[in-house]
């Protein structure tokens, strides 16, 4: 569904990369767990309940929480 535009920065439980979503038709932020994220469900689980508490933030200097979903076994 996104097209990475390019790499935004990277932590220690993945990557945000600028991206285009082309069915709202702007930019957006997408975080991608890491590969070692993945293969432990600890990581995913954390990932998961980082972002239901992103969609409860409603502020101006935070980004607010559109979506989660998995590609081929990769969350974003």
């Amino acid at each position: 569904r996104y097209h990475l535009l390019k790499r935004l920065g990277r932590g220690g439980m993945g990557v945000v990369y600028l991206a285009e979503d082309p069915v709202i038709g702007r930019a957006v932020a997408l975080k991608m767990i890491s590969a070692d994220g993945v293969v432990r469900a600890r990581g995913v689980d954390r990932f998961r309940t980082e972002g239901r508490a992103l969609a409860r933030v409603r502020h101006p200097n935070v980004v607010q929480f559109f979506h989660f979903d998995e590609q081929a076994g990769h969350p974003y």
